[in-house]
């Protein structure tokens, strides 16, 4: 009898714990898609933070948001289950605004920009392929280079004027994702 209350309850308790599991899709603003299994530990949408753990690891975070008035405002921090970052970005008031940086599982920043007004404006650099260029508005603007990842030796250059391209190879800018 003793067994099989304890049993029981063992059965009780594997499924409340299975019941918190969340499973959870979040869309990135580089457009990778981010799928995890999650316990929420706070999720206030509206007027607060949303923020998970690791449904296997529940010591590691799996992300951290923050809203007002129901729009993403603030600092929201994406991370890999070995506990480094995966993407870090500035919200205000619903818009991207402020630095974005993109992380390898290493740790190591591969991808680095600001926005303004939910628009890429200023620098960016991608570290992986060392291709730096200058956002205004949105819009690639004045010198882009592609470097080579031993020397630093410039393997392609382009000019562009908010947006459009006055030189350089068009059809290698087009393969280029910043």
């Amino acid at each position: 009898m003793k067994r099989s209350f304890i049993l029981s309850m063992l059965m009780v308790l594997q499924f409340f714990e299975l019941s918190c599991q969340e499973l959870v899709s979040r869309i990135l603003p580089n457009g990778d898609t981010v799928n995890y299994s999650v316990i929420f530990k706070e999720c206030d949408s509206t007027n607060g933070n949303v923020r998970a753990v690791f449904f296997d690891d529940t010591n590691t975070l799996a992300f951290k948001e923050v809203y007002y008035s129901g729009k993403r405002n603030g600092v929201f921090l994406y991370y890999f289950p070995n506990g480094e970052y995966l993407q870090t970005m500035v919200y205000g008031y619903g818009l991207l605004h402020g630095d974005y940086t993109i992380y390898c599982d290493a740790g190591t920043v591969i991808k680095k920009g600001q926005y303004v007004n939910g628009l890429k404006h200023g620098y960016w650099r991608d570290l992986q392929i060392n291709l730096i260029g200058r956002y205004q508005k949105g819009k690639r603007h004045r010198a882009w280079k592609l470097q080579d990842s031993n020397d630093k030796s410039l393997i392609h250059k382009w000019q562009y004027f908010k947006g459009e391209l006055r030189k350089g190879d068009a059809e290698k800018a087009r393969l280029l994702f910043l």
